[in-house]
């Protein structure tokens, strides 16, 4: 998601419909560290410090307007249900490090200002403005994210006129299993195809006609590729010198594995099945055994001894 091409792919078509308003040259990476301190009654302070996963400047020019954004991602494998809470302290210190800011550059320009009492005192003058933060939660996962999406949604209270006074704070969401096929082709990156592959993941018959329809799963960039392989656990045998992957031919090659593997269990159950019919009998050495039946000394030893345990328990 660090990626200018995609994180600009994903901001156009979250806040500005697939407009291409954000371009990857417009986009300027961003200490992901937030640190404030909270000055107590007591004297005491308290130091709070929270780290994003990407946080960018982004440069939206539309209409001949320049708007300067600071635009984040938290990337989530797992469900949080406290997630709405997190990101708002993510927010607030964002907020909160631009008032520090703008108050620490007014203090060195004080000497050649004149100011009110209310503007000394909050570093804060009436034309100063912020930078407005957007926060983006997108889910790795094939479930749906049924967590709170809204802070309102949290709280134990639910009367609608004390919520009437509680700030409420929304999540912005991009969750591939609660996104149709054609919002999710919108995107123009391999942005694209991890969240198709993700939405069909535990639909093997879907996938499978999907990658095989869909050319753009000819050539998947290998970074993408080993996001699907990773965050869907399918294990996709990936050729680190290619740049681009054939997720047809990777998901054939897992299949091979899969059905080999299943190949191998069946013989192994076989074989299990052949020593214990043999030690039934009561009548074959162990080292016949062992060698008609294909297992080590040890697998039939344990399968002696549980076969001498049900005996011994049906008497």
């Amino acid at each position: 998601m660090s990626d200018n091409e995609v994180f600009a792919d994903v901001f156009n078509q979250f806040l500005f419909h697939g407009e291409k308003v954000l371009t990857s040259d417009s986009l300027t990476p961003v200490d992901t560290s937030a640190f404030t301190v909270l000055y107590g009654e007591t004297g005491t302070d308290t130091s709070v410090q929270r780290f994003r996963d990407v946080l960018k400047l982004g440069i939206a020019k539309k209409n001949k307007t320049v708007v300067y954004l600071l635009l984040g991602i938290e990337n989530q494998s797992e469900i949080h249900f406290a997630m709405p809470v997190r990101n708002m302290l993510y927010d607030a210190l964002a907020y909160t490090e631009q008032v520090e800011a703008t108050a620490k550059r007014h203090r060195l320009e004080q000497m050649n200002q004149q100011v009110s009492s209310a503007e000394y005192l909050s570093g804060f003058y009436r034309d100063d403005r912020l930078v407005p933060v957007v926060t983006l939660v997108v889910y790795f996962g094939s479930d749906v994210w049924d967590a709170p999406k809204s802070l309102h949604e949290m709280l134990e209270c639910k009367d609608e006129k004390v919520l009437s006074f509680v700030a409420d704070y929304r999540l912005n969401l991009i969750a591939p299993a609660q996104m149709s096929e054609d919002e999710i082709s919108r995107f123009t990156t391999s942005f694209r195809e991890v969240m198709l592959f993700i939405k069909y993941s535990t639909d093997k018959r879907r996938l499978r006609e999907l990658v095989s329809e869909d050319s753009a799963f000819r050539r998947v960039d290998r970074e993408a590729a080993r996001v699907i392989s990773t965050v869907t656990g399918t294990n996709l045998q990936l050729n680190e010198s290619e740049e681009a992957v054939d997720m047809c031919l990777a998901i054939d090659e897992m299949c091979k594995d899969e059905r080999m593997e299943g190949r191998m269990e069946g013989r192994m159950e076989s074989r299990t099945e052949t020593a214990q019919r043999m030690l039934k009998a009561g009548k074959y050495a162990m080292e016949d055994i062992v060698e008609i039946s294909g297992l080590e000394i040890g697998k039939v030893l344990k399968l002696k001894e549980m076969i001498d345990t049900e005996s011994v328990l049906e008497k």
